[in-house]
């Protein structure tokens, strides 16, 4: 997976077909720093892969999770919309392959 990408890696997990839906919204965790030089809690823009009712994080663990799942079409425009093209799509998943278990 391809650091700070989540929007990206979990496109190119759907369009391989290794997942079974897509959440997108924001999680919360520890990823900004203040001027004191302290991480800070905070919600930000996410997006993450579902297989089997479970959460697949594609970048870094999270502390929570706020968002909208969502499979079929709406997945395939999300994630279209994250290439420019299907060929790039199918080539960037090739780069981290999830194996599923049946």
């Amino acid at each position: 997976m391809l650091e700070g990408q989540c929007h990206r890696n979990t496109a190119a997990l759907w369009l391989a077909g290794k997942l079974d839906a897509i959440g997108t919204g924001y999680c919360l965790s520890y990823s900004d720093w203040n001027n004191d030089g302290k991480q800070v809690l905070g919600w930000c823009r996410h997006s993450w892969g579902i297989v089997k009712g479970t959460i697949l994080e594609t970048t870094m663990t999270r502390d929570k999770y706020f968002g909208i799942v969502i499979d079929g079409d709406e997945a395939d425009e999300f994630a279209e919309d994250e290439f420019d093209h299907e060929d790039e799509c199918l080539d960037y998943a090739t780069l981290f392959p999830l194996k599923r278990t049946a």
